[in-house]
């Protein structure tokens, strides 16, 4: 992945975890997901990670998990899933819904 595109991410996880406020974490449907929504205008959407009516999926490498591993060890906890090895391979999902004004992100792991 483009070191650009993983700066943005990062920066998306540090906002979702800091601004709960302004962050809905949607229903849990699936035990290993964790999906949100927040309005477009509390973030500056990148129209490439955030493409319209559409999603972006991202597959973090080892090396992008391990750079952000307390974050996303954070994230996982708070899914339903309680495997006692965590998790090993981490999806970002985004969308801007511009229907609803919201962005769509989800943690997926696997």
């Amino acid at each position: 992945m483009a070191n650009d595109e993983i700066k943005t991410l990062t920066a998306l996880l540090n906002f979702v975890n800091d601004n709960p406020d302004k962050v809905v974490l949607e229903p849990r449907e699936y035990a290993n997901v964790l999906t949100y929504a927040f309005s477009d205008k509390f973030y500056p959407l990148d129209p490439i990670i955030f493409p319209e009516m559409r999603l972006h999926v991202v597959r973090l490498t080892s090396a992008e998990i391990k750079a952000n591993k307390d974050l996303l060890d954070y994230f996982y906890s708070r899914t339903s899933e309680r495997k006692p090895v965590g998790f090993k391979t981490v999806w970002i999902t985004t969308s801007h819904i511009t229907k609803s004004g919201l962005a769509l992100f989800e943690l997926s792991f696997e």
